[in-house]
């Protein structure tokens, strides 16, 4: 009885190593370039705040391990701009250089792999901590008060990204994903400036366009 078992146990198990090991290779990688449009949002949005859409830049590496969870890094760089208008005669000027790197997740709602070619769009979810490595320059400060603190030096922070987009795949090997995002800098210096005993987190909003080379 106990040997009867256990063969049966070792033939489902060796079926199952069978098909496993016959499954087509899912993996693939994918390397591409993007380009982002956004705004920042911060302590500076609390006033008389001017939103001004920046531009960004940045590459991508991306591994499929399965048809709906691709996994990645994405490193760029982006530069913000606002302006804050304290008074009639008192605006300031903010600028801010910020290198973003991404390691991330991105699930699929449709099947689109290696062998997942009749699927030629599927949109998607993606999240990841983001390090952002940042300084900001205010220019025309004047008349501040000690209700002030200002953040000249370059910092280090860790947040959130959080995307959701669509991909199209354009002919074989090249890939088109569109995306709006957020990154939550969980941090409150990259304005340049904050008011003491007040917290407004910094992040910026945007759209992103990819373009990306599929290896199989």
């Amino acid at each position: 009885m106990i040997f009867r078992i256990f063969r049966n146990l070792l033939l489902i198990f060796s079926i199952s190593i069978y098909h496993l090991t016959a499954q087509p290779n899912l993996k693939y990688w994918t390397s591409g370039v993007y380009i982002s449009s956004q705004i920042h949002s911060g302590f500076a949005s609390s006033g008389n705040y001017t939103f001004s859409p920046s531009l960004g830049f940045g590459g991508s590496l991306k591994n499929s391990f399965f048809n709906r969870i691709h996994l990645g890094i994405d490193a760029g760089y982006i530069h913000l701009k606002n302006a804050y208008k304290r008074a009639e005669n008192n605006t300031w000027d903010i600028s801010i250089s910020n290198i973003e790197i991404l390691p991330n997740a991105e699930l699929h709602l449709r099947s689109f792999g290696k062998y997942m070619r009749k699927n030629k769009t599927s949109p998607y979810i993606k999240v990841a901590p983001s390090l952002n490595i940042f300084q900001s320059k205010l220019d025309n400060v004047q008349n501040f008060t000690n209700d002030f603190e200002f953040y000249p030096y370059s910092y280090l922070s860790i947040g959130w990204y959080i995307g959701v987009g669509y991909k199209i795949r354009l002919k074989n090997d090249y890939v088109l994903q569109l995306e709006l995002f957020s990154n939550s800098m969980m941090t409150n210096k990259a304005s340049g400036f904050s008011v003491f005993d007040t917290y407004i987190q910094d992040r910026y909003l945007g759209f992103r366009a990819s373009y990306s080379f599929i290896k199989f």
